[in-house]
């Protein structure tokens, strides 16, 4: 019951409510979330990348900005609407669709990177790993920037809580090396540090051959 309540509350917050994400977002990480996504950059490996659950698009915007082919994918109309104005808005050009992670709609081996920043459930499901392997080249990378963590005062402690309630704290995506193993990825986890916050980056290195 718990979890269908919290699965309930970020499909609102990706649909219904997507106007207030940025807000949520801010409040939740003192006001890093969007630095926490680009810790992603420093293992991404180009030209050609590709984003899923791309959000409001703070990080496709980023990419684009610097010089990467990318490409985006997001469940949510809303999000997606809100990313290309957001792209408009900087003249920038992204491939941006609107889909599921488990029917990436991309040919196989058309990307060197493939980039997720605090996703939800899909992430695990051995459906989505197989598309990710499939459009990524072999030794292309998968990164993922999960399990955010706020290292001061009361308010660090009740948002670091409140991400273990809701399955952010890293530990799923830690746990699941041997699933991502399974899928045909080489894993390592690593960590990207601030003053007063750390997030958790896994990074897979498809090494499976078709």
């Amino acid at each position: 019951m718990w979890w269908r309540f919290v699965g309930w509350g970020f499909r609102q917050l990706y649909t219904n409510f997507a106007w207030a994400y940025d807000t949520v977002a801010w409040a939740v990480s003192r006001g890093q979330w969007t630095e926490w996504g680009r810790a992603a950059l420093r293992w991404v490996e180009g030209p050609r990348v590709l984003e899923i659950g791309s959000g409001p698009g703070h990080l496709l915007n980023t990419m684009a900005g610097e010089g990467w082919d990318v490409f985006a994918i997001d469940l949510s109309p809303q999000m997606v609407r809100m990313a290309q104005r957001r792209l408009r808005r900087q003249n920038m050009c992204a491939g941006l669709v609107r889909g599921r992670a488990q029917a990436l709609p991309w040919p196989a081996a058309c990307f060197d990177s493939v980039v997720m920043t605090f996703p939800t459930g899909f992430a695990l499901e051995l459906t989505t790993l197989a598309e990710i392997r499939r459009v990524l080249r072999l030794r292309g990378r998968l990164v993922i920037v999960d399990g955010a963590r706020l290292r001061e005062g009361l308010y660090g402690r009740c948002v670091n809580l409140a991400f273990r309630l809701t399955g952010g704290s890293g530990g799923a995506i830690q746990s699941a090396t041997r699933l991502f193993e399974r899928a045909g990825f080489a894993v390592t986890v690593e960590e990207a540090t601030w003053p007063g916050s750390s997030v958790v980056v896994l990074v897979g290195m498809n090494q499976a051959e078709r």
